[in-house]
């Protein structure tokens, strides 16, 4: 099977999480995007690898890794070669994203006992968490600037869209509907 896929920046290659037989979990692979499509695996640890997004310049895939029976995130170079792990909590560690200029990373954690967002240097230093209220903060998008970050939260019990500033401030309800605005 095949999920979550993911475009690198110049098209050329889409990753996405797969599962080859019965007896493996996920793994990440890119196919290329041409006449002759050539799938490759990159990863092979034990436990889920999923939900890949690309840097910005294409060189590298940030992802969700389960291989320690924790969700934490690593970074691969595309040919599999370089594995780094960005987070080490506890807690879940999940859905991230590369700001446009590939210098931060944001992504959801459960490490306040709450769904919340934070950005994190591309490196994993830095860490900041932009949001702080109760209810299910998740699916964070950059702006193409840089400078704000869309959201789906359910802090008010259902699932809406909501707009802040990089640096957490300037939040920005965008929608408020019955019924859930996310995916």
């Amino acid at each position: 099977s095949a999920d979550a896929p993911a475009w690198s920046p110049d098209g050329s290659l889409i990753a996405f999480d797969g599962v080859l037989n019965s007896d493996t979990l996920d793994d990440l692979f890119l196919v290329t995007v041409n006449n002759l499509p050539q799938q490759t695996q990159l990863t092979t640890q034990p436990g889920p690898d999923c939900y890949a997004s690309f840097s910005p310049d294409g060189t590298q895939i940030v992802y969700r890794s389960e291989r320690d029976n924790n969700s934490d995130l690593y970074v691969i170079s595309l040919d599999g070669e370089e594995v780094a792990r960005l987070t080490d909590h506890p807690l879940a560690d999940y859905e991230s994203a590369w700001s446009p200029d590939g210098k931060q990373i944001a992504f959801v954690s459960g490490r306040t006992g709450n769904s919340e967002i934070f950005v994190m240097d591309a490196d994993g230093s830095n860490l900041r968490q932009l949001t702080d209220l109760r209810g299910l903060d998740w699916r964070p998008v950059w702006s193409p600037d840089g400078n704000w970050i869309a959201f789906e939260s359910w802090r008010n019990g259902n699932g809406d869209l909501y707009l802040m500033a990089a640096d957490g401030s300037d939040l920005q309800q965008l929608t408020e509907n019955p019924a859930e605005d996310g995916h």
